[in-house]
């Protein structure tokens, strides 16, 4: 078992050694795309884990969810009468 996981890593290392430019350049958008996928896999479960009360032991949350929040100085916005023609 030992043997084999040397032979392999050693593999690996001379692949690596082997890869020109681009190589490396196409690996690393394979691996941002690959975490990218699993980044909006884990958020989606730590939601509905925090919607079912599992994350941390939180009491469940309302199934219609937070008020959305507003921005930073932004100004409510209401409906104003047009102005009367003269």
């Amino acid at each position: 078992m030992g043997r084999i996981s040397v032979a392999k890593r050693v593999a690996a290392k001379k692949k690596r050694a082997q890869l020109i430019d681009f190589d490396r350049f196409k690996l690393r958008r394979v691996r941002s795309r690959r975490n990218k996928i699993r980044t909006v896999a884990y958020y989606k479960l730590r939601k509905a884990a925090s919607r079912d009360g599992t994350l941390y032991g939180k009491k469940k949350m309302a199934k219609g969810g937070d008020e959305p929040k507003r921005k930073k100085g932004a100004k409510e916005t209401t409906t104003k009468a047009p102005k009367p023609k003269k």
